[in-house]
């Protein structure tokens, strides 16, 4: 079974019905999903954020969060990735928060699979585009 580091982007996918998450769940079921621990905290806030903005509610929220939880994620601690995760940055001119999945997917030796074209965009330009794949593209 092919492993794939899945990013909060596409967490929140598996999560809610919104474009591309048919694709999401498709690759979720087919793969090993892996996540650095941080993971979790970045997709709840980016439920939270949906929750503020109208886009769900409440209840909504918390059903997310629950199946988050119920997930078959092989979470990684984020503190070991953090030196190499910080370099990538620096390197790609990103946030560190997402170069967290990528220095999980160069340690674990697999690809991201995001919904960040920037963060596709500068992997490849570092030459690391083939660790990063772009949901919704083949």
């Amino acid at each position: 079974m092919t492993r794939l580091v899945f990013d909060a982007s596409v967490l929140v996918k598996l999560l809610m019905r919104e474009p591309a998450s048919e694709e999401a769940l498709a690759l979720y079921e087919a793969s090993e999903a892996i996540v650095p621990d941080w993971a979790y905290i970045e997709c709840c806030h980016g439920l939270w954020k949906k929750q503020q903005r109208g886009g769900i509610d409440a209840d909504q929220l918390r059903e997310s969060l629950s199946a988050l939880v119920l997930l078959n994620l092989d979470a990684h601690e984020s503190l070991p990735l953090l030196e190499h995760a910080t370099e990538l940055a620096i390197l790609l001119n990103h946030p560190v928060y997402d170069c967290l999945y990528l220095a999980l997917a160069v340690a674990e030796e697999c690809a991201v699979v995001t919904c960040d074209a920037k963060l596709v965009g500068a992997a490849r330009e570092a030459e690391l585009g083939g660790r990063v794949k772009l949901l919704g593209t083949p």
